[in-house]
């Protein structure tokens, strides 16, 4: 049976083994892939956009945002392609002097991250995201992700807003894409009903997703505070043992309730020989000499991202 199974751990643990789990990434580069039973995939924290863009690209919604700048601003970074259905955005969280400047407390966004909507008043503005990995033969994906609903910046609550403290969903929709199949015959297709799913085609096929998680996150500021961020973790892993062994797999966030706006950062993605019981700590062939090596780094990173905190 295919399935998707989430993983929950909470935020200062998800940074910590983050960073250890970097670490092991790390020091498992330096073996044989044959050898390896855990490979890093993809790590973006959205910093660095293509083209050398940055805040004076956001000009709209109050200067808050590079209207539909997505996949121009990201695809091709670490050989993975991005798609995106009508204008998913590329926010500017720390531009100064914007209309309804958003507000990031826990500082967990950076300068950049990426916002899509469910839709305006039609379907046919409903906005979607994927991107596609080489897990290379392994059959297990697991990934962790940030994600937050705000308020978008230059319209009522009434338009673009949220409830306090209620729950929204956002579905994760995966597919096969098989070897030999080009980025340009992959595209993501608007959905028929408001808050559906948008489906996945190459070319004139549509694609049956073969695993689906739907995650439900909830903000807890208020109207007044609506373009606060209130991040969560979200996190999967994906069994693809029905997959080829030289397949791609496609991420697609869609299924977003109508006026409600989603912010994501802080994708990492991996893929394992067999399903982790925890996302960070899948097994890894470590010897005596790089054990004392990953534990220094790993202190030596947790020491810096705890200062950054204070």
């Amino acid at each position: 049976m295919n399935f998707c199974l989430p993983i929950k751990h909470n935020a200062q643990q998800h940074r910590l083994r983050g960073l250890i789990l970097g670490v092991f990434l790390s020091l498992f580069s330096l073996g044989t892939a044959s050898a390896q039973s855990v490979i890093t995939l993809y790590q973006q924290d959205f910093e660095t956009p293509n083209n050398g863009w940055g805040d004076a690209q956001c000009t709209s919604f109050g200067d808050n945002a590079h209207l539909g700048g997505v996949s121009a601003s990201y695809t091709g970074q670490g050989g993975v392609p991005f798609y995106q259905v009508n204008s998913a955005d590329r926010l500017c969280i720390t531009k100064v002097g914007s209309t309804d400047d958003i507000v990031d407390p826990a500082a967990t966004g950076g300068n950049y991250a990426i916002g899509f909507h469910g839709s305006s008043a039609t379907v046919n503005t409903i906005e979607s995201i994927g991107f596609i990995f080489d897990p290379q033969g392994f059959k297990f994906l697991s990934g962790t992700f940030d994600a937050s609903w705000i308020g978008l910046p230059t319209f009522s609550s009434t338009t673009y807003g949220f409830v306090q403290d209620t729950d929204y969903p956002v579905t994760l929709q995966f597919y096969e894409i098989p070897n030999g199949t080009p980025n340009t015959s992959v595209n993501i297709q608007v959905p028929t009903n408001l808050g559906g799913n948008a489906p996945v085609r190459i070319d004139a096929t549509t694609l049956t997703p073969f695993a689906s998680q739907v995650e439900t996150l909830s903000n807890g500021y208020s109207e007044a505070q609506r373009f606060t961020l209130d991040w969560k973790e979200i996190d999967f892993t994906v069994d693809m043992t029905s997959m080829a062994a030289d397949s791609r797999v496609m991420m697609v966030l869609t299924g977003l309730p109508q006026y409600r706006y989603l912010v994501v950062d802080n994708l990492n993605i991996v893929a394992t020989l067999s399903p982790p019981t925890d996302y960070s700590i899948a097994p890894v062939p470590v010897n005596g000499p790089a054990y004392l090596l990953l534990l220094t780094l790993a202190l030596a990173g947790f020491g810096t991202y705890m200062q950054r905190r204070r």
